[in-house]
């Protein structure tokens, strides 16, 4: 980034990487408007509050409701809040056990389409539309290595995740060719230890989330605008 302070808005904040990323965020000094879905049962997020009153806003935010997305970005807009930042980072797996390409459904699709990608989209279109990004914010969305088509060599689950995650990539892509003045990446966190990653996965979270922010911290325009990135900076295939 340009500047070293900077603002920013993140989704899916109360736990796993959501909440680590804005302890690393906060650390670093960022004023960092943090959602969920409940913020009142959000109780780590709270106890960050009372230690960053200052840069630490909690806001409610349903990623899968249009409208709730909208009541939060009028109410951004009413307050004048812009950011440099925006953390697409609220996600599901599937709503199957167990889910392969022979046996997903409809419903299972659809339901993690709508939070993995259609939710991003929206968030980015209203906020833009709402000229509350400011001039070349960063637009960082949560992706994962199961999106990777050049990646995909062997049969895997999680069908739905797999999917709406290579097109949130192809909506990465998109938002670094068309919308003026903004950038965005695509980051693969790892394979942390989450109650998505479950508590075998290698990476720690406090290691994943240290090093987004570094992304975000170092990112160049001109070589990493619409990239797909891990969190420790290797470009990965699409």
């Amino acid at each position: 980034m340009a500047t070293a302070q900077y603002t920013v808005l993140l989704t899916g904040a109360s736990r796993g990487i959501g909440l680590h990323l804005t302890k690393h965020l906060l650390l670093g000094g960022k004023t960092v408007y943090a959602t969920c879905r409940d913020p009142s049962n959000a109780k780590s997020l709270q106890q960050l509050k009372e230690e960053y009153s200052e840069k630490l806003i909690i806001e409610a935010l349903t990623v899968n409701d249009e409208e709730s997305i909208k009541t939060l970005v009028e109410k951004l807009r009413n307050n004048n809040r812009t950011f440099n930042v925006l953390i697409n980072n609220a996600g599901i797996y599937s709503t199957m056990q167990k889910e392969t390409l022979l046996n997903s459904t409809k419903s299972s699709m659809l339901g993690t389409f709508e939070v993995n990608c259609v939710a991003p989209m929206l968030i980015t279109q209203h906020l833009y539309n709402a000229k509350l990004l400011e001039k070349n914010a960063l637009i960082v969305n949560i992706s994962s290595i199961m999106g990777s088509i050049q990646g995909t060599t062997q049969a895997k689950r999680g069908v739905s995740y797999c999917c709406s995650k290579a097109a949130l990539n192809m909506f990465t892509k998109m938002v670094s060719i068309e919308l003026p003045n903004v950038c965005s990446i695509s980051v693969h966190p790892g394979w942390v230890i989450t109650d998505m990653g479950g508590e075998n996965a290698p990476v720690q979270p406090d290691e994943s989330a240290s090093g987004i922010v570094k992304l975000i911290d170092t990112f160049d325009p001109k070589t990493q605008n619409g990239a797909f990135l891990q969190y420790d900076g290797t470009v990965l295939d699409w």
